[in-house]
């Protein structure tokens, strides 16, 4: 140390700088003041004019009709407005976990999102029964199912039928079968439901002498298959559902001739709400 400071190697330090703050040293006899406000006693502010302008009001009307016209009223078209998941065109609303509403020039659309499907489903399988052009998706666990005596006789009867449609199903044992796949068209993912309820809806069709078998068993396979009431949707699903829907021959009947779509007009709203109670 001594030799550093000796042949100043080491920067000395220098208290003479600019800018550091000069810290008076109070005396030990040195009086203490207290710190004063400058104030004027006679100010008050309550007191005097008013200093504010109003703007003014010139051209409001013009400013008031804007968002009259704009914004105020509801719009009924929902054409070509942005939907949640980004993409533009028409919007649908589920009500009650069961229909599809949405809007049209004339008024409301509603359709039955259950028969919607029974028709889609229908005239898949026609087209595949007419083309021969079958697809089936083979199901990860082969699922066994143990048929009533009544039922298992129904499907050997029709096997053959419902291969072309593209189930892959055997017969295992004792009205048993075992489900391998199923077509990849039907929406249905509870084959064995979807079986049964088949089975027993071609069953109740036997009956109508108007119907051929393969009629039969194509509104058989689309009833069972088709989407229960209840199930919720989001719009992307109701959005393919609807488009399906008028891609298809006949979109506004059912294959039992019950009716899918209903249009309620704007002047039918109007009267709902003409009523007048006295």
């Amino acid at each position: 140390k001594e030799a550093i400071g000796r042949h100043n190697l080491s920067p000395s330090l220098d208290f003479s700088k600019e800018g550091i703050i000069d810290i008076p040293v109070l005396r030990k006899d040195s009086a203490i003041k207290n710190p004063e406000i400058d104030i004027n006693p006679e100010y008050n502010p309550f007191q005097g004019e008013e200093v504010y302008k109003r703007r003014k009001t010139e051209g409001w009307e013009k400013f008031y009709q804007k968002y009259t016209n704009e914004n105020l009223q509801p719009d009924l078209n929902f054409d070509g407005e942005e939907s949640d998941n980004g993409s533009s065109g028409t919007r649908y609303l589920q009500i009650l976990n069961t229909y599809i509403v949405t809007s049209v020039k004339s008024g409301f659309m509603i359709i039955d999102q259950r028969r919607a499907n029974e028709r889609i489903t229908y005239e898949n399988i026609i087209r595949t029964l007419q083309k021969n052009t079958r697809i089936t998706q083979q199901s990860l666990f082969p699922m066994t199912v143990e048929l009533s005596p009544s039922d298992y006789q129904v499907f050997e009867e029709i096997s053959s039928h419902i291969e072309k449609l593209g189930f892959d199903i055997r017969s295992f044992g004792k009205n048993s079968i075992i489900i391998h796949g199923a077509p990849a068209f039907m929406s249905s993912y509870n084959f064995k439901d979807t079986i049964e309820n088949m089975l027993e809806q071609y069953k109740n069709l036997q009956s109508d002498i108007n119907i051929d078998e393969l009629t039969r068993l194509a509104r058989s396979a689309s009833s069972a298959s088709a989407i229960p009431y209840g199930k919720k949707l989001n719009e992307q699903e109701m959005r393919e559902l609807v488009d399906k829907l008028f891609g298809c021959d006949n979109p506004y009947y059912s294959p039992s001739g019950e009716i899918i779509v209903k249009i309620i007009t704007r002047e039918g709203i109007e009267n709902i709400f003409k009523e007048v109670v006295l």
